[in-house]
């Protein structure tokens, strides 16, 4: 970070501090992850960074739910989907309502966090992102399940099975390395 911050280069400087947060937040120390990634988020807000400042957003809300702070990290998310929406990023929208449901399901009724999931799951399948559809369709079955919904739950979770069991010649195989839902996934 330092030659970033040498030559002047804050765009640079915040992208680092970004991805600096998603390995703190990896290595579980998700405090110190969510410190950078405000500084990132200020950086690239200070610069009018829409897309970028989505992604700042959106990492920042995942070291905040990592440290049970899921009330600050649906703030962050509800900002980093309407950046991504306006920019057109319907991958990292997708992404962001996966992020959402996970939060709602710790802090909210299990209704919201179905329509969470649910908004999820049509943006991958018109993708046609297999793995990430078959994602958001088993979070969708835990937020029906929390809903008290089994039947639908399990509904979900067998069309899931199909999913992953149906191979995706455009996911390619050998990058299985971050998260499901990372962009840098698998497919993405």
């Amino acid at each position: 970070m330092s030659h970033c911050q040498v030559q002047g280069d804050r765009l640079g400087e915040a992208a680092v501090l970004v991805e600096r947060s998603r390995l703190l937040v990896s290595d579980r120390a998700p405090q110190r992850g969510a410190e950078l990634a405000e500084r990132a988020v200020r950086i690239f807000r200070s610069a009018g960074q829409g897309h970028r400042l989505g992604t700042a957003l959106y990492f920042l809300a995942v070291a905040r739910a990592s440290t049970g702070g899921h009330e600050k990290a649906l703030e962050a998310l509800e900002e980093a989907l309407s950046l991504f929406e306006a920019a057109g990023q319907r991958l990292w929208a997708g992404l962001t309502q996966l992020r959402t449901t996970e939060s709602l399901l710790a802090v909210a009724p299990a209704k919201d966090a179905v329509q969470a999931a649910g908004a999820a799951v049509r943006l991958f399948e018109e993708l046609g992102d297999t793995r990430r559809w078959a994602d958001g369709l088993t979070l969708l079955g835990h937020a029906y399940e929390a809903s008290g919904d089994a039947e639908q739950a399990h509904a979900c979770w067998d069309r899931a099975t199909g999913l992953y069991e149906t191979p995706n010649e455009t996911v390619p195989r050998a990058r299985q390395r971050t998260s499901p839902l990372e962009p840098g996934a698998a497919g993405a």
